[in-house]
């Protein structure tokens, strides 16, 4: 037996939401499923190793404010990640994760 699902709207641009010294390591949007409000998380990953893409030049501590590795590694955590799940952006390679709205304090 399937199940109906209700119809996914996409936001149609994402905010870059990381840290002043990179910006576009996070990015972020509202979504819709059906009735329910959802936060769209993009988290850009370095293509090769799948992994966060965190610039060198930037200080550890400016992503740490951001719970970027946190974030990934729960993601990590319920699925492996191949290239398969890996979206190309204007500002490089992101794995996105689609949250209830209000989670986390991304609204």
């Amino acid at each position: 037996m399937t199940v109906a699902c209700p119809p996914l709207e996409w936001p149609a641009n994402l905010l870059e939401a990381g840290p002043d010294e990179d910006r576009s390591i996070l990015l972020r949007g509202m979504a819709r499923i059906g009735d329910a409000r959802c936060t769209v998380l993009a988290i850009r990953v370095d293509p090769i190793s799948l992994r966060p893409d965190l610039r060198t030049a930037v200080a550890g501590r400016s992503y740490a404010g951001q719970q970027i590795k946190e974030m990934f590694d729960g993601l990590s955590s319920y699925t492996e990640l191949t290239d398969n799940a890996v979206v190309r952006l204007q500002t490089g390679a992101y794995v996105m994760l689609v949250i209830p709205a209000g989670e986390a304090g991304f609204d």
